[in-house]
């Protein structure tokens, strides 16, 4: 699967990398989801520069939104929030 990754922070237009890894098998109860898109926002370009509150652990993938197409899932109940 293709994914948007940063190994080093620094500016977007120099970490930033579009990257092929191999699909996670699906642990009971997850689901895995086709992203049709998923916006970055500003807190995401501050996580990717280092300046954010919270730094996630390297390699990390920014953006926490995003509008999906579920694909497959593993779980037996339905959802209703």
């Amino acid at each position: 699967m293709k994914v948007l990754i940063f190994r080093e922070t620094g500016e977007p237009k120099s970490v930033l990398k579009l990257a092929e890894i191999p699909t996670p098998p699906l642990a009971p109860g997850e689901a895995l989801v086709r992203v049709l898109l998923s916006p970055i926002n500003p807190s995401d370009l501050h996580m990717v520069r280092g300046r954010y509150g919270y730094q996630p652990e390297l390699p990390a993938s920014p953006g926490a939104e995003l509008r999906y197409w579920a694909m497959k899932r593993t779980c037996t109940k339905s959802w209703n929030p």
